[in-house]
């Protein structure tokens, strides 16, 4: 029976794939050393530019899911040599474990090993030494990278927006290339930053989704010629090569974490954004942040901050002060800082008498029990059909883990029947398998925690009873971090204007309000992002 053949040929770099004849050289090869062992190449899988020291390649990863089907359409996987499939001898051990555990063989053109425990003794050694050769090399690289960089020279290709390369000066035949103005994109570096800190014509200060969206809708494009994402606009604002400095040699290739501050190289480059209004930005940002806000909204003594917008403007509303003090006010927070260009129609209400709105409303009008149980039904109907599709998904997720548990198991039996050579490699990849792992439980607990929204109607008038009467007694007189919280377990939004107040919240909150413990004991939720349903 004819063997069927998957092919396998890599280069390290996508300017290795345009310029060198490796590739072309890889496959003439193949395809000789195939017709002369009678073999059939069934498939071809080409991977232009693409570093062998792990599995982050798509054509790898393509060949590895067709290999693995049962039955699987191949024989063999052959490659130029082991070095083409991984330099590091722990995944490659993994892998070619993998593909002999679906009857698949791995051979290499040029290195011979037989078969037998012998055979993969060889194979490992090679594959360490394979691996050692490149940590060698990217040591070697990276010297020379650094070294190009201390002497105030440009290392990559694609310069950031609003730079572009020129030569610098020639030694022998290499370019040394340094960063200047790109006059067709340094407006767009500066125009970000004007919309973040002043806005445009129509809109006050800008955060970073309505930034990428405003570019987009205008068909501004990156450097590249693609759209804008939010990450893109967030990476330029806190770019620090706009106000004179780009550092080079900040994070550890491989797992992109940040190298001491002392081994970063600082490059000087031609500044876009002055320096203070770089500042500003970042103040900005750190104030924005997630992680700063809520907390901040906790502890302001306003009752409503965060969820009062103003109707005609659709902007924030503030608390403004009269008299001295003595009286305060929910405004449009744009008419106040922004002027009256900014918002003809301006909602404005004492604070006393918008926080009283809200809670009676919420009193009389949502705390009943004919409108809880008719919201109830609803949320209940929707729950069943978002339970079902929730149990396959964690079926799934819990499937995944079981698997990510073999492979880590798999991973120490390599290592306990001496597979293992290079003990930096197996805590590397054992860090990566164990954060994968944790990041899978996570997945399965949040997605075990939407499966207690209720499912059926089952909520009786003494819970409902219960719910509705600790709710309206923390409303009334509870302190006023208490208070907050409460309020936005039901609101979301409420628009203000001069005639009425429309408050919205979604249903769902409702009723996991209805089941939280902490709600029926008195108790406030936490700032826990998992416990939130909005």
């Amino acid at each position: 029976m004819v063997k069927k053949v998957a092919l396998y040929v890599r280069v390290s770099t996508a300017r290795q794939a345009a310029h060198d004849v490796s590739i072309p050289d890889q496959i003439k090869q193949a395809h000789a050393y195939c017709q002369k062992k009678g073999w059939e190449i069934a498939g071809e899988y080409i991977e232009p530019g693409a570093s062998a020291r792990n599995d982050k390649r798509p054509i790898f990863q393509k060949m590895i899911t067709d290999c693995c089907q049962d039955p699987s359409p191949f024989d063999i996987v052959l490659v130029h040599s082991l070095s083409r499939f991984f330099r590091d001898a722990i995944q490659q051990g993994l892998y070619k474990r993998k593909l002999e555990d679906h009857g698949v063989l791995l051979k290499s053109i040029t290195q011979h090993f037989g078969e037998g425990p012998q055979a993969d003794l060889i194979q490992t050694v090679i594959a360490a030494c394979d691996a050692h050769n490149s940590a060698e090399t990217a040591k070697h690289v990276s010297r020379s990278l650094i070294e190009n960089a201390r002497q105030g020279f440009w290392n990559g290709s694609v310069p950031p927006i609003g730079y572009r390369t020129y030569v610098a000066e020639m030694r022998g035949e290499k370019q040394k290339k340094k960063l200047e103005i790109d006059p067709h994109t340094v407006d767009i570096i500066k125009l970000i930053f004007n919309l973040f800190l002043e806005g445009s014509d129509t809109s006050g200060p800008m955060g970073i989704k309505n930034i990428t969206e405003y570019l987009n809708i205008r068909k501004i494009k990156t450097k590249t010629g693609g759209d804008f994402y939010k990450s893109s606009v967030h990476n330029i604002l806190t770019r620090t090569a706009y106000i004179g400095t780009y550092y080079f040699n900040k994070h550890l290739s491989r797992t992109r974490k940040l190298k001491p501050r002392e081994e970063w190289v600082a490059v000087p480059t031609p500044p876009i954004i002055t320096k203070e209004r770089f500042e500003k930005v970042q103040r900005f940002l750190r104030l924005r942040s997630p992680k700063v806000i809520p907390p901040g909204y906790v502890t302001s003594p306003v009752l409503l901050s965060g969820i009062a917008c103003c109707h005609n403007c659709g902007g924030r509303m503030m608390i403004v002060t009269g008299k001295n003090g003595r009286y305060r006010y929910y405004s449009c927070a744009k008419r106040q800082l922004k002027g009256r260009t900014t918002c003809d129609k301006p909602a404005s209400i004492p604070e006393k008498k918008l926080n009283d709105i809200v809670t009676k409303s919420i009193m009389d009008r949502v705390l009943v029990k004919k409108r809880v149980r008719k919201l109830l039904k609803e949320v209940f109907n929707k729950a069943r059909v978002q339970n079902k599709s929730a149990k396959i998904e964690l079926k799934v997720l819990r499937r995944n883990l079981k698997a990510m548990d073999n492979k880590i198991a798999i991973l120490f039996d390599s290592l306990t029947d001496g597979l293992v050579k290079d003990g930096d490699s197996f805590k590397i990849h054992h860090q990566k398998l164990e954060r994968e792992r944790a990041e899978l439980k996570h997945l399965i607990k949040t997605k075990a925690q939407s499966l207690k929204l209720p499912g059926g109607g089952d909520i009786s008038d003494q819970q409902l009873s219960g719910f509705a009467k600790a709710f309206k007694k923390m409303l009334e007189s509870g302190p006023i971090a208490f208070r907050k919280e409460y309020m936005r377990l039901l609101l979301s939004r409420l628009d203000v204007s001069k005639k009425e107040v429309m408050i919205s919240g979604p249903k769902a909150a409702l009723v996991m309000a209805i089941g939280s413990k902490k709600v029926m004991a008195g108790g406030v939720p936490d700032f826990n992002r998992e416990w939130w349903v909005w």
